[in-house]
């Protein structure tokens, strides 16, 4: 995207995101990032909910929930988007809380060790 473009694109926008930064990052230096980002990787985004979820809870696929939270305009897509990853996180969360909760509470059989007190004998018995 040339930089009259870009500019025009932020320009009009009626919302624009306020991202965390680090000291001589600017905001308009991070949108520019993340617009780079998103418009060289966006194809590689792959959803990671069932599709029943999706439908289920009128959630927006993996890119387009980013795009909207990056990007959008419109105040009840980004909730919606943004309700999208809370449950993506809490989902996978509490799988992997269940999941440890199952291994924590299997037995679990270490090697044993046999202990013939040769060698623990053998050296008392040098020291005295």
């Amino acid at each position: 995207m040339s930089d009259d473009a870009e500019e025009d694109f932020w320009r009009n926008r009626v919302k624009l995101p306020v991202y965390p930064l680090t000291e001589g990052i600017s905001q308009i230096t991070m949108r520019r990032i993340v617009l780079n980002v998103f418009s060289t990787y966006a194809a590689r985004i792959e959803e990671s909910l069932p599709q029943f979820i999706l439908e289920k809870h009128g959630f927006p696929v993996r890119r387009e929930a980013m795009q909207i939270m990056h990007f959008g305009q419109n105040m009840d897509l980004i909730e919606t988007s943004r309700r999208r990853f809370a449950y993506e996180e809490f989902l996978y969360s509490q799988i992997l809380w269940a999941r440890h909760k199952l291994h924590h509470n299997e037995q679990v059989l270490g090697l044993k060790f046999e202990n013939r007190r040769e060698k623990t004998t053998a050296l008392k018995q040098k020291l005295q």
